[in-house]
């Protein structure tokens, strides 16, 4: 289940969820000046104390586990204030830099500069470019500083440099040469409601936040305010209204996963990520017994029906040939009723009474899932098998999870639970199922890279890498390492630690 940084890993999905570590955040740092006069001080004064606010800010973002946080500096307009207000301003900003590197290592920042550095002194320049060099390796939230930028010259200057021709342009290839990706919530202070030629291309979706706040009386709880209020809006990006956010069709999650997979050319070596973390996430020798269902049912965020229907379905599918569960996948996820249900089970008063108890939204997500699985038994390239593999597992996960997980950490889970339970009943499963091979392998092996090397911090990260990398290094290169014995057993692994 895949969480994420976006630009190390180029996951186009991420665009779709919202939830507070994957945010990228712009900051329009406007009113010093009128801070300052309300004060009776010079303007000046009020360019310190917004730098140290935006010190304090830069860390709240690294503290809220942002991903991406771009703060608005000095636009290209700015050039037109006096010289000694323009000198302040850049002296400030070479004492901050001096001042973050305090602080930036020891979390994981990582820093750079955007803008027209040729109209900067040099002395500043080599500030930015000494920061940048010093954590070009982080992969901790990003800090963006805006310094004698403006977002059409951002636009121009990103066109100039397009060698392919015009025909051949996407909007996502041209996002992708961006130095950061789109902007979800832009705040802007002082009570100002303009853009200012701020990241004009990443903000076609963005939210807006407005406070009459001044930016030097800008604080970490109006900054929680703001992502409280951006988490209650609904972001649909053109598409429908959808209730509880069931529109994630199967049709563009499998395009979104199609396009990830394609990036996975190179062959990647789990062994060092097995080593950093098997002191730490080994198997213990011997783990609870805990049946797949029980394991399910145990652990499960979903109503009562949402919980118990799959199973029951899933234990009378495993029943028949495949041929049947074909035909049945495919009728429950087009009508996903009562009188299937009925007629899958047998009828009786406890259908009914769980039907009754899912709740629209998990109705919706099994659909999926059980289109999902019809695809995965009914295709034959092993690519597409594992595709449809990990996103029924993806909304089979969402339906039992519910809240538990960031969407964007689910489908990474999505994988190593499809790996774990394929691995450990590869001996026995019909052919229809297996999608193993050198290939598949190499693509979930990426996503786990992906999921070790990403700026996410999650309880269940580290345990859900260990064990999707033990089940890859098991199945094809060391059939020494330690695994669970069943899927439950794995799942009860994960919950626990």
């Amino acid at each position: 289940m895949i969480a994420r940084d976006l630009r190390e890993m180029r996951i186009p999905i991420l665009r779709h969820f919202n939830n507070v570590r994957s945010m990228h955040i712009g900051f329009i740092m406007d009113g010093n000046g009128r801070w300052a006069k309300a004060k009776g001080l010079d303007r000046i004064d009020g360019h310190t104390h917004g730098r140290d606010v935006a010190d304090m800010i830069m860390k709240a973002c690294v503290e809220r586990g942002i991903e991406y946080a771009t703060f608005y500096a000095f636009s290209m307009q700015n050039w037109s204030r006096t010289r000694a207000e323009v000198n302040h301003i850049f002296e400030l900003a070479k004492s901050q830099l001096k001042q973050m590197k305090g602080w930036i290592l020891e979390h994981n920042v990582k820093v750079q500069c955007i803008g027209n550095r040729h109209h900067i002194s040099e002395e500043l320049r080599k500030e930015f470019e000494e920061l940048e060099t010093l954590t070009q390796h982080c992969t901790g939230t990003v800090i963006s500083i805006c310094i004698s930028y403006g977002g059409r010259e951002e636009i121009l200057e990103v066109f100039r440099g397009i060698k392919e021709p015009l025909s051949t342009l996407t909007t996502k290839s041209i996002s992708d040469l961006f130095p950061v990706p789109d902007v979800d919530l832009v705040i802007r202070t002082s009570g100002e409601y303009r853009i200012s030629n701020f990241l004009l291309w990443q903000s076609a979706y963005a939210e807006y936040y407005f406070t009459k706040t001044m930016w030097p009386d800008f604080t970490r709880e109006e900054l929680d305010k703001a992502i409280s209020e951006f988490n209650t809006r609904n972001r649909r990006f053109g598409a429908e209204d959808v209730a509880e956010e069931t529109d994630q069709t199967v049709e563009s999650m499998y395009e979104l996963l199609k396009e990830l997979f394609s990036e996975y050319t190179e062959h990647v070596d789990l062994k060092p990520i097995y080593e950093q973390l098997r002191a730490d996430y080994a198997f213990p020798e011997f783990l609870q017994e805990e049946g797949e269902r029980g394991a399910i049912a145990k652990y499960s965020q979903a109503s009562e029906g949402g919980t118990y229907l799959p199973i029951m379905i899933d234990d009378v599918l495993d029943t028949l040939p495949m041929k049947d569960q074909c035909i049945w996948l495919q009728r429950l996820s087009t009508d996903f009723s009562l009188e299937t249900l009925d007629t899958l089970l047998g009828k009786n008063e406890k259908n009914s009474d769980l039907f009754n108890k899912t709740t629209n939204a998990e109705r919706e997500l099994l659909k999926n899932a059980y289109e999902c699985e019809h695809s995965m038994r009914t295709f034959m390239n092993p690519i597409e098998k594992c595709i449809y593999r990990v996103l029924s597992n993806y909304y089979y996960l969402h339906v039992y999870s519910k809240d538990m997980f960031s969407k964007n950490t689910l489908l990474y889970f999505a994988s190593v639970i499809s790996l774990t339970d394929d691995i450990l009943d590869e001996d026995t499963d019909d052919s229809e199922l297996h999608y193993l091979n050198s290939t598949t392998y190499r693509l979930l092996a990426n996503m786990m890279n992906d999921l070790w090397r990403s700026s996410t911090t999650t309880t269940y990260k580290n345990p859900f890498v260990f064990l999707g990398t033990v089940m890859l290094l098991h199945r094809f290169e060391n059939k020494e390492i330690v695994i669970p014995r069943t899927a439950g057993q794995a799942v009860h692994y994960l919950f626990t630690r």
